[in-house]
Protein backbone atom coordinates (compact mmCIF):
# COMPACT_ATOMS: atom_id res chain seq x y z
CA UNK A 1 0.00 0.00 0.00
CA UNK A 2 1.34 3.70 -0.81
CA UNK A 3 0.64 6.03 1.95
CA UNK A 4 0.69 9.87 1.76
CA UNK A 5 0.62 12.70 3.80
CA UNK A 6 -2.04 14.88 2.43
CA UNK A 7 -3.05 18.98 4.02
CA UNK A 8 -6.37 18.96 5.06
CA UNK A 9 -7.58 22.72 3.85
CA UNK A 10 -9.39 22.82 6.62
CA UNK A 11 -6.28 23.01 9.01
CA UNK A 12 -3.69 25.26 7.09
CA UNK A 13 -5.25 28.95 8.27
CA UNK A 14 -5.48 27.56 11.94
CA UNK A 15 -1.32 26.93 11.92
CA UNK A 16 -0.69 30.21 10.12
CA UNK A 17 1.73 31.80 10.22
CA UNK A 18 3.82 28.99 9.31
CA UNK A 19 1.90 27.06 6.83
CA UNK A 20 2.18 30.08 4.73
CA UNK A 21 5.65 28.82 3.88
CA UNK A 22 5.55 25.19 4.49
CA UNK A 23 3.21 22.36 4.61
CA UNK A 24 2.00 21.36 8.56
CA UNK A 25 4.12 17.96 7.89
CA UNK A 26 7.20 20.22 8.06
CA UNK A 27 6.31 21.81 11.23
CA UNK A 28 9.03 20.52 13.64
CA UNK A 29 7.23 19.89 17.20
CA UNK A 30 10.84 18.29 19.55
CA UNK A 31 13.67 16.94 17.37
CA UNK A 32 11.66 15.65 14.46
CA UNK A 33 9.14 17.35 11.77
CA UNK A 34 5.88 15.44 11.40
CA UNK A 35 6.91 13.96 8.01
CA UNK A 36 10.08 13.09 9.87
CA UNK A 37 8.09 11.25 12.38
CA UNK A 38 5.72 9.34 10.20
CA UNK A 39 8.99 8.50 8.25
CA UNK A 40 10.33 6.96 11.42
CA UNK A 41 7.27 4.94 12.18
CA UNK A 42 6.62 3.40 8.76
CA UNK A 43 10.14 3.79 7.36
CA UNK A 44 10.30 3.32 3.29
CA UNK A 45 6.74 3.84 3.14
CA UNK A 46 5.75 7.03 2.89
CA UNK A 47 5.82 7.89 -0.77
CA UNK A 48 4.77 11.50 -0.86
CA UNK A 49 2.71 14.72 0.07
CA UNK A 50 -0.01 16.14 -1.09
CA UNK A 51 -0.60 19.73 -0.81
CA UNK A 52 -3.78 22.05 -0.14
CA UNK A 53 -4.73 23.45 -3.24
CA UNK A 54 -4.58 26.76 -1.69
CA UNK A 55 -1.02 26.50 -0.26
CA UNK A 56 1.66 29.01 -1.36
CA UNK A 57 4.51 27.31 -1.57
CA UNK A 58 3.11 23.98 -2.93
CA UNK A 59 4.38 24.51 -6.62
CA UNK A 60 7.81 23.97 -5.27
CA UNK A 61 6.92 20.50 -3.17
CA UNK A 62 3.99 19.03 -5.25
CA UNK A 63 4.75 15.14 -4.94
CA UNK A 64 0.96 14.01 -6.70
CA UNK A 65 0.12 11.03 -6.77
CA UNK A 66 -0.55 10.80 -10.44
CA UNK A 67 -1.93 7.33 -11.58
CA UNK A 68 -0.77 5.85 -8.50
CA UNK A 69 -3.96 4.55 -6.83
CA UNK A 70 -5.64 3.22 -4.70
CA UNK A 71 -3.77 5.30 -1.96
CA UNK A 72 -3.91 6.02 1.91
CA UNK A 73 -4.15 9.66 2.91
CA UNK A 74 -2.79 10.55 6.47
CA UNK A 75 -3.55 14.06 7.84
CA UNK A 76 -0.41 15.51 8.06
CA UNK A 77 -1.04 17.00 11.06
CA UNK A 78 -1.68 14.42 13.33
CA UNK A 79 1.09 12.31 15.14
CA UNK A 80 2.05 9.40 14.14
CA UNK A 81 1.30 6.46 17.20
CA UNK A 82 1.49 2.73 16.73
CA UNK A 83 -2.22 2.05 17.35
CA UNK A 84 -3.25 4.90 14.68
CA UNK A 85 -0.77 3.05 12.09
CA UNK A 86 -2.29 -0.05 13.02
CA UNK A 87 -5.76 1.07 12.64
CA UNK A 88 -4.77 3.12 9.39
CA UNK A 89 -3.54 -0.13 8.33
CA UNK A 90 -6.90 -1.78 8.69
CA UNK A 91 -8.83 0.38 6.15
CA UNK A 92 -10.29 -1.12 3.06
CA UNK A 93 -10.80 1.34 0.03
CA UNK A 94 -13.34 3.84 0.11
CA UNK A 95 -13.23 4.46 4.05
CA UNK A 96 -12.22 7.58 5.74
CA UNK A 97 -11.15 7.53 9.58
CA UNK A 98 -12.02 10.20 11.95
CA UNK A 99 -11.58 11.42 15.83
CA UNK A 100 -15.02 12.85 15.66
CA UNK A 101 -15.43 15.66 12.91
CA UNK A 102 -11.44 15.97 12.33
CA UNK A 103 -10.71 13.91 9.35
CA UNK A 104 -7.49 11.63 9.76
CA UNK A 105 -7.15 9.50 6.65
CA UNK A 106 -8.68 8.38 3.14
CA UNK A 107 -8.15 5.63 1.83
CA UNK A 108 -8.69 6.68 -1.51
CA UNK A 109 -9.56 5.08 -5.12
CA UNK A 110 -9.65 7.91 -7.46
CA UNK A 111 -8.21 11.95 -6.95
CA UNK A 112 -11.98 13.28 -6.16
CA UNK A 113 -11.38 11.05 -2.72
CA UNK A 114 -8.61 13.07 -1.31
CA UNK A 115 -11.00 15.84 -1.73
CA UNK A 116 -11.57 16.98 2.22
CA UNK A 117 -14.82 17.76 1.38
CA UNK A 118 -16.05 14.42 -0.57
CA UNK A 119 -16.21 13.15 3.21
CA UNK A 120 -18.39 13.40 6.00
CA UNK A 121 -17.86 11.82 9.60
CA UNK A 122 -21.10 10.98 9.32
CA UNK A 123 -20.95 8.91 5.77
CA UNK A 124 -21.26 4.72 5.87
CA UNK A 125 -17.47 4.29 5.15
CA UNK A 126 -16.50 6.73 8.01
CA UNK A 127 -15.11 4.88 10.64
CA UNK A 128 -14.45 6.62 14.07
CA UNK A 129 -11.15 5.96 16.26
CA UNK A 130 -11.25 4.97 20.20
CA UNK A 131 -8.17 5.88 21.05
CA UNK A 132 -6.86 9.71 21.23
CA UNK A 133 -5.34 10.84 18.11
CA UNK A 134 -3.20 13.88 19.00
CA UNK A 135 -3.42 16.73 16.30
CA UNK A 136 -1.37 19.43 15.85
CA UNK A 137 -4.29 21.86 15.13
CA UNK A 138 -3.41 25.32 16.99
CA UNK A 139 0.25 27.01 16.96
CA UNK A 140 0.49 26.91 21.01
CA UNK A 141 -0.07 23.43 21.11
CA UNK A 142 3.59 23.16 19.81
CA UNK A 143 5.19 24.51 23.29
CA UNK A 144 3.09 22.12 25.22
CA UNK A 145 4.62 19.14 23.61
CA UNK A 146 8.06 19.74 23.11
CA UNK A 147 9.55 17.69 26.48
CA UNK A 148 7.13 14.50 25.27
CA UNK A 149 8.21 14.69 21.54
CA UNK A 150 11.80 14.93 22.40
CA UNK A 151 11.56 11.83 24.61
CA UNK A 152 9.37 9.83 21.57
CA UNK A 153 11.98 11.08 19.06
CA UNK A 154 15.22 10.34 20.61
CA UNK A 155 14.30 6.74 20.16
CA UNK A 156 14.59 6.99 16.45
CA UNK A 157 18.03 9.16 16.72
CA UNK A 158 20.96 7.51 15.38
CA UNK A 159 23.10 6.89 18.58
CA UNK A 160 25.15 9.49 19.82
CA UNK A 161 28.07 8.00 22.25
CA UNK A 162 30.96 10.39 21.99
CA UNK A 163 32.63 11.00 24.87
CA UNK A 164 32.68 14.10 26.86
CA UNK A 165 36.84 15.01 27.59
CA UNK A 166 36.89 15.80 31.47
CA UNK A 167 39.45 18.30 30.01
CA UNK A 168 36.27 19.65 28.64
CA UNK A 169 35.47 21.06 32.02
CA UNK A 170 32.05 20.45 32.07
CA UNK A 171 29.53 19.75 35.76
CA UNK A 172 27.01 16.90 34.77
CA UNK A 173 24.11 17.24 37.81
CA UNK A 174 22.01 14.00 36.99
CA UNK A 175 22.36 10.72 34.74
CA UNK A 176 25.56 11.16 32.56
CA UNK A 177 23.80 8.68 30.08
CA UNK A 178 21.29 10.59 29.13
CA UNK A 179 23.84 13.64 27.76
CA UNK A 180 24.36 12.53 24.05
CA UNK A 181 26.98 13.75 21.43
CA UNK A 182 26.75 13.31 18.18
CA UNK A 183 30.27 13.36 15.89
CA UNK A 184 31.57 16.70 16.05
CA UNK A 185 29.86 17.65 18.73
CA UNK A 186 31.51 19.91 21.85
CA UNK A 187 30.17 21.02 25.19
CA UNK A 188 32.80 23.16 27.41
CA UNK A 189 33.30 24.58 30.82
CA UNK A 190 29.28 24.39 31.13
CA UNK A 191 26.96 22.83 33.91
CA UNK A 192 24.59 20.61 32.53
CA UNK A 193 21.20 19.10 34.40
CA UNK A 194 19.86 15.50 32.52
CA UNK A 195 17.56 14.92 35.90
CA UNK A 196 14.47 16.23 34.00
CA UNK A 197 15.41 15.01 30.55
CA UNK A 198 17.73 14.53 27.72
CA UNK A 199 20.01 16.39 26.29
CA UNK A 200 21.04 15.77 22.85
CA UNK A 201 23.69 17.64 20.78
CA UNK A 202 23.68 16.79 17.10
CA UNK A 203 26.60 16.69 14.82
CA UNK A 204 29.20 19.30 14.69
CA UNK A 205 27.22 21.49 17.26
CA UNK A 206 28.94 23.55 20.17
CA UNK A 207 27.84 24.91 23.20
CA UNK A 208 30.25 27.25 24.49
CA UNK A 209 31.96 28.36 27.74
CA UNK A 210 29.47 28.96 30.65
CA UNK A 211 26.31 27.57 29.33
CA UNK A 212 23.66 26.29 32.16
CA UNK A 213 21.30 23.47 30.40
CA UNK A 214 18.49 21.98 31.80
CA UNK A 215 16.73 18.99 29.68
CA UNK A 216 15.08 18.51 28.22
CA UNK A 217 17.18 20.03 25.36
CA UNK A 218 18.05 19.78 21.05
CA UNK A 219 20.52 21.24 19.58
CA UNK A 220 20.55 20.67 15.96
CA UNK A 221 23.53 19.98 13.50
CA UNK A 222 25.87 22.70 13.19
CA UNK A 223 24.26 24.99 15.92
CA UNK A 224 25.83 27.28 18.47
CA UNK A 225 25.01 28.18 22.19
CA UNK A 226 26.75 31.08 22.76
CA UNK A 227 28.60 31.78 25.94
CA UNK A 228 26.12 32.00 29.04
CA UNK A 229 23.60 31.21 27.30
CA UNK A 230 20.65 29.54 30.29
CA UNK A 231 18.56 27.38 28.71
CA UNK A 232 15.04 25.99 30.71
CA UNK A 233 13.95 22.63 29.31
CA UNK A 234 12.19 21.78 27.52
CA UNK A 235 13.43 23.76 24.34
CA UNK A 236 14.48 22.61 20.76
CA UNK A 237 16.37 23.90 18.20
CA UNK A 238 17.40 23.01 14.59
CA UNK A 239 20.42 23.05 12.15
CA UNK A 240 22.32 26.21 11.88
CA UNK A 241 20.99 28.00 14.55
CA UNK A 242 23.02 30.28 17.20
CA UNK A 243 20.78 30.77 20.55
CA UNK A 244 21.99 33.20 23.70
CA UNK A 245 20.39 34.78 26.39
CA UNK A 246 17.29 32.85 28.41
CA UNK A 247 15.17 30.70 26.56
CA UNK A 248 12.09 28.17 28.28
CA UNK A 249 9.95 26.40 26.67
CA UNK A 250 10.29 27.19 22.99
CA UNK A 251 11.11 25.58 19.80
CA UNK A 252 13.26 27.31 17.09
CA UNK A 253 12.81 26.16 13.72
CA UNK A 254 16.30 25.97 10.97
CA UNK A 255 18.65 28.64 10.48
CA UNK A 256 17.31 31.51 13.22
CA UNK A 257 19.41 33.20 15.51
CA UNK A 258 18.69 34.66 18.68
CA UNK A 259 22.13 35.25 19.39
CA UNK A 260 22.22 37.55 22.55
CA UNK A 261 20.69 38.32 25.58
CA UNK A 262 16.98 38.90 26.68
CA UNK A 263 14.23 36.55 27.11
CA UNK A 264 12.50 33.89 24.92
CA UNK A 265 9.48 31.68 26.97
CA UNK A 266 6.99 29.53 25.73
CA UNK A 267 7.53 30.45 21.89
CA UNK A 268 7.81 29.40 18.45
CA UNK A 269 10.43 30.74 16.04
CA UNK A 270 10.09 30.20 12.29
CA UNK A 271 13.33 29.68 9.84
CA UNK A 272 15.64 32.58 8.68
CA UNK A 273 14.42 34.50 11.61
CA UNK A 274 16.53 37.11 13.98
CA UNK A 275 15.86 38.35 17.14
CA UNK A 276 17.90 41.72 18.11
CA UNK A 277 19.81 42.18 21.03
CA UNK A 278 17.80 42.07 24.19
CA UNK A 279 14.29 41.30 22.44
CA UNK A 280 12.26 39.33 25.11
CA UNK A 281 9.10 38.36 25.28
CA UNK A 282 6.20 38.01 28.21
CA UNK A 283 4.35 34.46 28.46
CA UNK A 284 2.86 35.56 31.57
CA UNK A 285 0.01 37.97 32.13
CA UNK A 286 0.28 40.60 34.95
CA UNK A 287 -3.28 39.02 36.17
CA UNK A 288 -1.97 35.45 35.89
CA UNK A 289 -5.36 35.24 33.52
CA UNK A 290 -5.17 32.89 30.55
CA UNK A 291 -4.10 33.44 27.41
CA UNK A 292 -5.55 34.47 24.02
CA UNK A 293 -3.78 33.96 20.65
CA UNK A 294 -4.85 35.00 17.25
CA UNK A 295 -6.33 32.69 14.93
CA UNK A 296 -6.29 33.30 11.39
CA UNK A 297 -9.09 30.65 10.18
CA UNK A 298 -11.19 31.88 12.76
CA UNK A 299 -9.95 35.87 12.21
CA UNK A 300 -10.23 36.86 15.55
CA UNK A 301 -8.39 35.95 19.49
CA UNK A 302 -8.93 32.36 20.63
CA UNK A 303 -8.60 30.34 24.16
CA UNK A 304 -5.86 29.17 24.51
CA UNK A 305 -6.37 27.35 28.11
CA UNK A 306 -3.07 28.04 28.67
CA UNK A 307 -1.33 30.68 31.85
CA UNK A 308 1.59 30.76 30.07
CA UNK A 309 2.12 31.72 26.33
CA UNK A 310 4.61 34.10 24.22
CA UNK A 311 5.72 34.95 21.05
CA UNK A 312 5.20 33.15 17.51
CA UNK A 313 7.02 34.10 14.59
CA UNK A 314 6.50 33.41 10.99
CA UNK A 315 9.76 32.76 8.77
CA UNK A 316 11.82 35.45 7.42
CA UNK A 317 10.88 38.02 10.31
CA UNK A 318 13.60 40.33 12.10
CA UNK A 319 13.51 42.20 15.04
CA UNK A 320 15.62 45.11 16.01
CA UNK A 321 17.20 45.96 19.40
CA UNK A 322 15.77 45.99 22.60
CA UNK A 323 12.60 45.46 20.94
CA UNK A 324 9.21 43.85 23.62
CA UNK A 325 6.10 41.75 23.25
CA UNK A 326 3.66 40.84 24.43
CA UNK A 327 2.15 37.95 26.17
CA UNK A 328 0.51 36.05 23.39
CA UNK A 329 1.79 37.48 20.17
CA UNK A 330 1.64 36.54 16.69
CA UNK A 331 3.46 38.08 13.66
CA UNK A 332 3.16 36.55 10.40
CA UNK A 333 5.69 36.32 7.28
CA UNK A 334 8.72 38.67 6.61
CA UNK A 335 8.32 41.16 9.71
CA UNK A 336 10.74 43.89 10.59
CA UNK A 337 9.70 44.91 13.90
CA UNK A 338 11.83 47.78 16.29
CA UNK A 339 11.24 50.20 18.30
CA UNK A 340 10.40 50.87 22.15
CA UNK A 341 6.57 49.89 23.49
CA UNK A 342 5.03 46.85 22.69
CA UNK A 343 3.59 45.97 19.24
CA UNK A 344 0.13 44.56 18.54
CA UNK A 345 -0.41 41.21 20.05
CA UNK A 346 -0.96 40.05 16.09
CA UNK A 347 0.94 41.65 13.05
CA UNK A 348 0.37 40.44 10.01
CA UNK A 349 3.12 39.49 7.22
CA UNK A 350 5.35 41.93 5.48
CA UNK A 351 4.68 44.61 7.96
CA UNK A 352 7.73 46.92 9.19
CA UNK A 353 7.35 49.39 12.32
CA UNK A 354 6.25 48.58 15.79
CA UNK A 355 4.18 50.18 18.60
CA UNK A 356 3.88 53.52 17.17
CA UNK A 357 2.88 52.24 14.05
CA UNK A 358 3.14 49.81 10.89
CA UNK A 359 3.67 50.27 7.57
CA UNK A 360 4.17 47.72 4.74
CA UNK A 361 7.62 45.83 3.97
CA UNK A 362 8.25 46.33 0.90
CA UNK A 363 8.70 43.31 -1.62
CA UNK A 364 11.80 44.29 -2.99
CA UNK A 365 13.52 45.02 0.52
CA UNK A 366 12.04 41.92 1.76
CA UNK A 367 14.01 39.93 -0.88
CA UNK A 368 17.00 41.79 -0.54
CA UNK A 369 16.76 41.19 3.21
CA UNK A 370 16.12 37.29 2.56
CA UNK A 371 18.90 36.88 0.42
CA UNK A 372 21.61 38.60 2.36
CA UNK A 373 20.96 36.25 5.39
CA UNK A 374 20.71 33.05 3.25
CA UNK A 375 24.03 33.57 1.63
CA UNK A 376 25.22 33.53 5.20
CA UNK A 377 24.32 29.83 5.49
CA UNK A 378 25.81 29.57 1.64
CA UNK A 379 22.06 29.07 0.47
CA UNK A 380 20.67 30.44 -2.58
CA UNK A 381 17.56 32.71 -2.70
CA UNK A 382 16.71 30.99 -5.83
CA UNK A 383 13.41 31.62 -8.23
CA UNK A 384 11.31 29.34 -6.11
CA UNK A 385 11.75 31.58 -2.99
CA UNK A 386 11.27 34.24 -5.06
CA UNK A 387 8.06 33.12 -6.39
CA UNK A 388 7.06 32.17 -2.68
CA UNK A 389 7.54 35.80 -1.29
CA UNK A 390 5.49 36.98 -4.54
CA UNK A 391 2.54 34.62 -3.66
CA UNK A 392 2.70 35.25 0.24
CA UNK A 393 3.16 38.67 -0.41
CA UNK A 394 0.10 38.78 -2.60
CA UNK A 395 -2.86 36.93 -0.84
CA UNK A 396 -1.21 38.38 2.15
CA UNK A 397 -1.75 42.28 1.38
CA UNK A 398 -5.12 43.78 3.15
Amino acid sequence: MRFYLIDLPSIQAHLWPFTLSRSAADIPVGIFSLRQKWEAILPNRIQGHIPAPESLWSSFDLDLPAQNFPLLAIASHCFPSKELVERIQKMVAGQSLWQGDALLAVFAQSPTQLLEASHSSSDSNAIQVHESVELLDRIWKIPEWIGREISRDLAFKPKADMPVSPDWGNLIIGPPERLHLANGARILGSIINTTQGDVYLDADSEVMEGCMIRGPFYLGPQSTLKMGTRIYGPVAAGKHVKLGGEISQSQIFDCSNKGHEGYLGNSVIGSWCNLGADTNNSNLKNNYAEVKLWNQALNRFENTGLQFCGLFMGDHSKTGINTMFNTGTVLGFSCNIFGSGFPRNVIPSFRWGGATGLISYKLGAAKETAKAMMARRKIEFDVLQETMFQRIFDAEQP
